[in-house]
């Protein structure tokens, strides 16, 4: 039996067994780009979660709240804001509305609505020569509310010489409507009102003048 010889390869049947050299670059060229398309998607989404982790770390969320009671016993009227973030807060501004207007500060709402009683309030406790409760403030604006912690900005003690105005501001307290803007460390800068709702906003605007 005998062998068939081997034909050997020509030149034009090497070309037609294996591909063009513009084609293998064209696929060469194309792996490279999924590669750093690849690669570049790779490094936004570590870039985009490590943002996501610092804002997280840095977000303060800002809650106002008012109570009548303090240490379970006590009859203290009270106004406070708490940062329920871990980032601090730096308020901006503070509002309060009552009867279709707004006030820079409680203070402003109870002159308002009760200057008289106000008026008694002030003037009953400078001639008493008994220690009488007075009103215990806080500044607010500009202030920042470190994470997790608790700003009483007014709070007024009862005793039986103020009872009229410690009643007034537990009534009043529920017909005074709040909104407070305040930012982060990263000057992202949120709005909350006394419902606690927060919505992101681009800048705070400023408090009037008195």
């Amino acid at each position: 039996m005998s062998k068939q010889a081997d034909i050997p390869a020509t030149p034009e049947s090497v070309q037609k067994q294996s591909p063009p050299r513009e084609r293998l670059n064209f696929i060469i060229a194309v792996c490279a780009i999924l590669i750093s398309a690849a690669s570049f998607y790779a490094t936004y989404l570590q870039a985009d979660a490590a943002n996501k982790q610092v804002k997280a770390m840095t977000m303060p969320m800002l809650q106002y709240g008012h109570g009548n009671v303090l240490n379970d016993d006590e009859r203290v009227v009270n106004f406070s804001l708490i940062n329920a973030g871990v980032g601090p807060a730096l308020i901006n501004s503070v509002t309060f509305s009552y009867q279709d207007r707004s006030f820079d500060t409680f203070f402003q709402v109870l002159n308002h609505c009760c200057q008289q009683v106000v008026k008694d309030f002030l003037a009953a406790s400078e001639q008493r020569d008994e220690e009488v409760p007075q009103f215990i403030t806080s500044p607010v604006l500009n202030t920042i509310l470190p994470g997790q912690d608790r700003l009483m900005f007014m709070r007024l003690k009862w005793h039986e010489s103020n009872q009229e105005m410690w009643n007034l501001i537990n009534e009043l307290r529920f017909e005074v409507t709040f909104q407070a803007c305040y930012c982060s460390l990263l000057d992202e800068c949120y709005q909350t009102d006394e419902q606690s709702r927060i919505k992101a906003v681009a800048s705070c605007p400023v408090n009037r003048k008195n």
